[in-house]
């Protein structure tokens, strides 16, 4: 028999666990990018419809409405605007949540037109920020 087994030579009865042991910590990286990049996307798109929606309250004239909007997401999130005529853009910068990925930060603009007052200058207002907490 010459030192042959069930599986072959008995020489290479631990490849497989070493090779397993090798792939592991791959396999590991990958799942954790997939998730922290699902995590990233929803954040990313839960910024994106709350701008367009504080840009709607904010162009209806509802800032008390707009902010509570921006704090019922329990993020700190901050707000700025800018208007140019009768467009009103917001734009909402976060950070997705604790651990590694707080180092990123996000950001999306909703805008919204606004009935312009024909008192109202058309040049471009100045940007106003807030932060919700």
């Amino acid at each position: 028999m010459r030192g042959e087994g069930p599986c072959g030579h008995w020489r290479e009865r631990g490849a497989v666990t070493a090779e397993f042991v090798i792939a592991m910590p791959a396999l590991l990286l990958v799942l954790a990018l997939s998730i922290g990049s699902i995590a990233l996307a929803t954040q990313r798109l839960t910024l994106t419809a709350a701008a367009g929606e504080v840009a709607r309250l904010e162009a209806r004239g509802d800032q008390p409405a707009a902010r509570a909007r921006v704090a019922a997401d329990g993020s700190v999130v901050s707000v700025s605007r800018s208007r140019d005529g009768p467009l009103l853009c917001v734009t909402l910068r976060g950070r997705p949540g604790p651990g590694l990925l707080s180092a990123i930060q996000l950001a999306a603009t909703g805008c919204a037109a606004v009935v312009v007052d024909a008192t109202e200058p058309t040049a471009a207002a100045q940007g106003v920020a807030w932060t919700a907490r």
